[in-house]
């Protein structure tokens, strides 16, 4: 029996209602993790500047990454909120909360109401989703999945009852939104054509003839940012790959996209167990063919059936298929980012799991005859609801501060070797250098081929006045890869300030082998001091 109009009218209401009760949990936060560099220490953030100015330059203080609708509206509540980390809190708790009425809203348009509600409440608690909601930075996930709902969404009741002006323009707004509050936003054409095609009024062809034309718009003004971004931050990628990736061939990336799928549909459908970081030993990316692999086309080809096989009779599991496939495309390394996993890249993918899964239920229901039966089912759910949302909220206390956070290295990732750098650093920025360096050595023995861990140690051990020991540390990390100026000049005057002219020599002219004329003078300052006195 369907649910009567002014209950329905409620519903995405107690969605909402139950996502800021859970997200809630974390009103009491501080800055975590890469709220400090991003946030925090970041003078782009702390002082706001004019709109153009946030278009002109990247995300990370350093260079890397492209979100200036992030940044600007990180800095607009920085300057509200006078530097406290609980306007920024409140602020995600609300964005979780729209997005979530969002998810009703899509879920709405291809499954009743009943089932709309179960899609919006998984979204609400599901677990996955802390990281993004809980920490600070988190806030482009959840500004990008708001854009990207919102464009779909506008494109559907265009492609139902035409596309006004306003409604292309709604469309092309929301999609740019999302690009520029997160990478993800990229892929909103290919979302808006599969919401189209999949569940548009009409359905199929006719939808898709008429979102058509304001998505080739909208797709055209995404290349040309694309083109912006590459220009500001200086190449197409934007951010330095991450370790394992580095140096990989396209076909080991499309190898190690595969053999995340596993990882992916467990986070996804049942998130038991949490970590702030995915890296090897502990999470190492599957370049060779193997059972990871095995298991990921099991995976692939049984969802795939099942897309096609409900495409008529429940397009609630196409739809929430083709979205999270979609969704994840950005995040799979087949062009490598600057993680392997990150539990907050899952947010957007997640819609599409959610109505997935209202869609399953419906047909589960549809097999229970007896009232024990759905009596049990409906009991199961509500367990389910109030577990995920109960480990939610704990989960969210996690993301305190960095020192709640790091606590949980030994707990969740013992053998992350990028966990403990990350700790490391943390201790040296509080004046723990012994404990920084007793973790940047426990980074290198669990996997020690990361040179920026070898760059971070050397330049502990040199504040400590370890140079011999740094010596040997940054020869270490040349070894595993040479063009490193920043780390080759460092080596060049340690050695000299140790009077070993003839190791910095032979230091300065590898560099200059190497192509960086930066080397020559470097060279040329060793030949005269290995002939004579140094000037």
């Amino acid at each position: 029996m369907e649910t009567s109009p002014s209950h329905s009218r409620l519903m995405p209401w107690l969605a909402v209602a139950v996502a800021v009760i859970v997200a809630a949990a974390s009103l009491g936060n501080g800055f975590a993790y890469d709220d400090v560099p991003l946030i925090v220490d970041n003078a782009q953030v702390t002082a706001l500047g004019g709109a153009w100015q946030y278009a002109v330059q990247p995300f990370w203080p350093v260079g890397g990454l492209y979100r200036p609708l992030t940044a600007w509206f990180l800095s607009l509540q920085w300057q509200l909120g006078g530097g406290s980390a609980a306007p920024f809190h409140l602020v995600s708790v609300l964005l979780h909360a729209l997005v979530t009425g969002l998810v009703y809203v899509l879920a709405r348009r291809v499954l009743v109401a009943r089932l709309a509600i179960l899609a919006a409440l998984l979204f609400a608690v599901h677990p996955v989703h802390v990281e993004a909601v809980a920490n600070v930075v988190g806030q482009s996930e959840l500004l990008c999945t708001a854009f990207v709902l919102a464009s779909v969404l506008v494109a559907l009741r265009g492609a139902a009852d035409g596309f006004t002006p306003a409604r292309r323009a709604g469309v092309i707004a929301f999609g740019m939104m999302a690009a520029v509050s997160k990478e993800q936003g990229f892929v909103t054409p290919a979302l808006v054509l599969a919401a189209c095609g999949i569940v548009g009024a009409p359905r199929g062809r006719e939808a898709l003839r008429r979102a058509v034309p304001v998505v080739a718009v909208l797709a055209l003004l995404l290349v040309t940012l694309f083109l912006l971004r590459a220009s500001v931050l200086g190449g197409l990628a934007g951010d330095e790959p991450a370790a394992p990736l580095r140096g990989m061939s396209s076909a080991s990336r499309m190898l190690v996209a595969l053999g995340t799928v596993p990882e992916w549909a467990r986070l996804l459908t049942w998130p038991a167990r949490l970590s702030f970081d995915y890296s090897p030993p502990g999470y190492t990316p599957a370049a060779v063919p193997g059972l990871r692999h095995v298991v990921a086309l099991l995976l692939v080809t049984a969802l795939a059936w099942a897309a096609l096989a409900s495409r008529a009779r429940m397009p609630a599991i196409t739809l929430g298929v083709a979205w999270s496939a979609i969704a994840l495309l950005p995040v799979s390394n087949i062009v490598p980012t600057g993680i392997l996993v990150a539990e907050r890249t899952l947010y957007l993918p997640s819609v599409g799991v959610v109505i997935a899964a209202a869609g399953a239920a419906a047909l589960v229901w549809q097999r229970l005859a007896s009232p024990a039966a759905r009596g049990l089912a409906l009991a199961s759910v509500a367990l389910l609801l109030l577990a995920a949302g109960v480990k939610s909220a704990r989960r969210a206390l996690v993301w305190k501060d960095n020192e709640t956070l790091f606590r949980q290295v030994e707990l969740e990732a013992p053998r992350n070797y990028r966990a403990h750098r990350t700790l490391a650093l943390y201790l040296d920025r509080q004046g723990r250098i012994d404990e920084a360096a007793i973790e940047y050595r426990q980074s290198i023995a669990l996997w020690g081929h990361d040179p920026r861990v070898y760059e971070d140690l050397a330049i502990l051990l040199d504040r400590k006045g370890h140079d011999a020991e740094a010596v040997g540390v940054l020869q270490d990390g040349l070894a595993l890869e040479a063009d490193a100026p920043a780390m080759r000049s460092k080596l060049f005057f340690l050695q000299a300030a140790q009077g070993d002219w003839t190791g910095a020599r032979i230091t300065a002219a590898a560099g200059l082998a190497l192509g960086d004329t930066m080397f020559a003078a470097l060279v040329t300052r060793a030949d005269s001091a290995l002939s004579g006195p140094v000037p």
